[in-house]
């Protein structure tokens, strides 16, 4: 799949994420910040080898090997996302998954040389 794909796919998860936010619906806050965090992940590998990522595991070693200084935050949002699913809404936590998804956002547009709108 063309990066361009998963840049598209990425713009719609981004608005999800904010109208979730706007809803207060902080379960889907964290689904949907993890799913574009990995929306993330997965454009990066189409671009730079047209490969897809086929499961989170292999997001996490593309995300560890390729992007190091992001792997601790999509293991943070990953454990968050459990949280809220299982847990209930905490407020909190559905800000600092927000956070992250900022920081995945702010590296990729600098790898990029791009500006991702949300």
């Amino acid at each position: 799949m063309r990066s361009e794909k998963y840049l598209e796919l990425l713009g719609e998860k981004m608005r999800a994420v904010n109208l979730a936010k706007d809803e207060d619906l902080k379960r889907v806050v964290a689904d949907e910040a993890v799913k574009a965090m990995g929306q993330m992940l997965e454009a990066d590998a189409a671009k730079r080898s047209d490969r897809h990522l086929n499961s989170h595991a292999e997001e996490f070693k593309y995300c560890k090997r390729n992007h190091p200084v992001l792997f601790s935050a999509y293991q943070e949002s990953f454990s968050i996302y459990n949280n809220l699913g299982y847990l209930g809404g905490n407020g909190e936590k559905m800000d600092r998954i927000l956070e992250l998804m900022k920081i995945f956002k702010k590296h990729f547009e600098n790898e990029w040389d791009v500006e991702l709108r949300w």
